[in-house]
Order: C-alpha cells, then sequence, then structure tokens
C-alpha cells in the first residue's frame, strides 16, 4: 500500500513548464506583477505626499513617475538603479519629446470635472458596446463592404469574388 501510495505522490508532483507552455496569467503574474506592483505603490505614495489625489491641479504626473520607475527599476538593465535620471533627461524621453511636444496645460487641468466625468463614461459605454457580438459582426460586415468597394476588379473577376465571399479569408485591417 505505501509503494502504491508513493507511486501516486510522484506521479502527482508538478512537473515545470517549458515557457513556451506557460498560459498568459502565470507569465502575468511572474514576469510582471513583480516589477509593476512596487512601481505602483511607490507611485501611489508620491502622489499622496504631492496631494495629487485631493487636488484636481497637481504638478506631479503619476503617469510619468511610473515610467521613470520602471525604466530606472529594470531588471535587465541593473546599472540604471544607481543612475536614477527624472523622466525627461531619459534619451528615450528626449526624443518622443523632441518630436511630439506636449501641451502647456494637461487637459486634466482645462477641463471642469463634469465634462471629464462625462467623457470618461462615454468612453467606457463605447467600449463596451463595441465589444458586443451583433455590433462586431456589423463593423466587420462594414469593413469588408468597404474594402470589396476598394478593389474594382472583384464585380469582373470570379476568383476575386469567391475568395472575398468567404468569410474565412477576410482580413481584418
Amino acid at each position: 500500500m505505501q509503494k502504491i501510495q508513493k507511486y501516486v505522490e510522484s506521479k502527482n508532483e508538478d512537473m515545470p513548464k517549458s515557457p513556451f507552455l506557460k498560459t498568459e496569467c502565470e507569465y502575468i503574474n511572474s514576469e510582471v506583477f513583480i516589477i509593476l506592483l512596487p512601481a505602483l505603490e511607490e507611485t501611489l505614495r508620491k502622489a499622496k505626499i504631492w496631494e495629487a489625489l485631493v487636488r484636481q491641479k497637481c504638478f506631479f504626473n503619476g503617469i510619468d513617475h511610473i515610467a521613470q520607475v520602471l525604466w530606472n527599476n529594470n531588471p535587465r538593465y541593473p546599472g540604471r538603479k544607481f543612475q536614477s535620471p527624472h523622466i525627461f533627461n531619459m534619451p528615450w524621453a528626449r526624443e518622443h519629446l523632441k518630436n511630439n511636444p506636449r501641451p502647456y496645460y494637461p487637459k486634466s487641468w482645462l477641463w471642469p470635472e463634469e465634462y471629464a466625468a462625462t467623457l470618461i463614461q462615454k468612453t467606457v459605454r463605447q467600449y463596451f458596446v463595441q465589444r458586443q457580438d451583433d455590433v462586431q459582426e456589423m463593423r466587420d460586415f462594414w469593413r469588408k463592404l468597404k474594402l470589396e468597394q476598394s478593389i474594382p476588379e472583384l464585380d469582373t473577376n470570379p476568383f476575386l469574388s469567391r475568395r472575398f465571399a468567404s468569410t474565412s479569408n477576410f482580413q481584418k485591417n
């Protein structure tokens, strides 16, 4: 009986999965959240210091701070941890801001609270409506119709018309 139990226990031991067989959730939990959660905690601490959660117009930008913390604490580049440059002194940020300068004031400073809330609600509702199956089907139909109208040979070439008639060959743009 003990031999059988040992055999069953040996079969129940989890074999380590190869990196190609890991699920997305396992990857996110083991690789992403280990780095992201401390960055988010530090950002919340900084936001509390700057009172960014209380005042609407605050100099502190949480997204910039998260980008800076993630850049400086990247495990692939341990030397950055000791340099710890500010976000605007990083080469990729300077290049991006040179090509795409920021406006003087962020939209959160210019919009009243009611308008911003309405805009957020509109965007969230739009997202949930566009996820519905019947809406996806209608969007695919209009996308396919637009694609068919852009190819004039479709009416005269039977091979092309057969190819576009099947939905399996249809590719989204």
